[in-house]
Protein backbone atom coordinates (compact mmCIF):
# COMPACT_ATOMS: atom_id res chain seq x y z
CA UNK A 1 0.00 0.00 0.00
CA UNK A 2 2.92 2.13 0.79
CA UNK A 3 4.16 2.20 -2.97
CA UNK A 4 0.39 2.74 -4.13
CA UNK A 5 0.91 5.80 -2.04
CA UNK A 6 4.52 7.16 -3.18
CA UNK A 7 3.25 6.63 -6.70
CA UNK A 8 0.94 8.91 -6.65
CA UNK A 9 3.02 12.15 -7.55
CA UNK A 10 4.45 10.66 -10.59
CA UNK A 11 1.08 9.65 -11.69
CA UNK A 12 0.52 13.32 -12.06
CA UNK A 13 3.51 14.40 -13.30
CA UNK A 14 4.34 11.52 -15.61
CA UNK A 15 0.36 10.07 -16.90
CA UNK A 16 0.08 8.13 -19.92
CA UNK A 17 -2.71 10.16 -20.40
CA UNK A 18 -5.43 12.76 -18.69
CA UNK A 19 -9.10 12.65 -19.16
CA UNK A 20 -11.35 15.33 -18.51
CA UNK A 21 -13.32 15.34 -15.24
CA UNK A 22 -17.21 16.72 -14.53
CA UNK A 23 -16.15 19.25 -11.78
CA UNK A 24 -13.10 20.95 -13.07
CA UNK A 25 -11.10 17.71 -11.78
CA UNK A 26 -8.26 15.81 -14.15
CA UNK A 27 -7.76 11.85 -14.10
CA UNK A 28 -4.52 10.40 -14.66
CA UNK A 29 -3.72 7.02 -15.45
CA UNK A 30 -0.44 5.46 -15.84
CA UNK A 31 -0.45 2.18 -17.34
CA UNK A 32 1.53 -1.07 -14.55
CA UNK A 33 2.11 -4.58 -16.12
CA UNK A 34 -1.32 -5.57 -15.32
CA UNK A 35 -3.52 -2.70 -14.07
CA UNK A 36 -3.85 0.98 -14.14
CA UNK A 37 -2.91 3.39 -12.01
CA UNK A 38 -6.25 6.59 -11.61
CA UNK A 39 -5.65 9.69 -9.55
CA UNK A 40 -8.28 11.82 -9.82
CA UNK A 41 -7.23 15.30 -8.59
CA UNK A 42 -7.87 18.94 -8.95
CA UNK A 43 -5.55 21.90 -9.46
CA UNK A 44 -5.91 25.18 -6.92
CA UNK A 45 -3.17 27.12 -9.27
CA UNK A 46 -0.48 26.31 -11.40
CA UNK A 47 1.75 25.12 -8.42
CA UNK A 48 -0.84 23.78 -6.16
CA UNK A 49 -3.57 20.92 -6.20
CA UNK A 50 -4.97 18.18 -4.24
CA UNK A 51 -5.75 14.51 -5.16
CA UNK A 52 -9.56 13.64 -4.55
CA UNK A 53 -8.86 9.75 -4.84
CA UNK A 54 -6.69 6.98 -6.15
CA UNK A 55 -7.37 3.39 -7.24
CA UNK A 56 -5.97 0.39 -9.13
CA UNK A 57 -8.37 -1.00 -12.39
CA UNK A 58 -7.80 -3.38 -14.59
CA UNK A 59 -9.85 -1.98 -17.32
CA UNK A 60 -10.02 1.75 -18.32
CA UNK A 61 -12.82 1.68 -21.26
CA UNK A 62 -15.31 3.31 -19.40
CA UNK A 63 -12.61 6.59 -19.10
CA UNK A 64 -12.32 6.23 -22.79
CA UNK A 65 -15.96 7.87 -23.25
CA UNK A 66 -14.34 10.62 -21.62
CA UNK A 67 -12.79 14.05 -23.45
CA UNK A 68 -9.04 13.14 -23.48
CA UNK A 69 -7.15 16.33 -22.13
CA UNK A 70 -3.21 15.00 -23.01
CA UNK A 71 -2.11 11.52 -23.90
CA UNK A 72 1.15 10.47 -24.31
CA UNK A 73 3.39 10.28 -27.47
CA UNK A 74 5.83 7.36 -28.19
Amino acid sequence: MVEFVLDLPKVIENPDIIFEGENKEYIAVKSRNSFHLVVVYREASKEDGFVITAFKTRSIQYLLKRKIIWKKTL
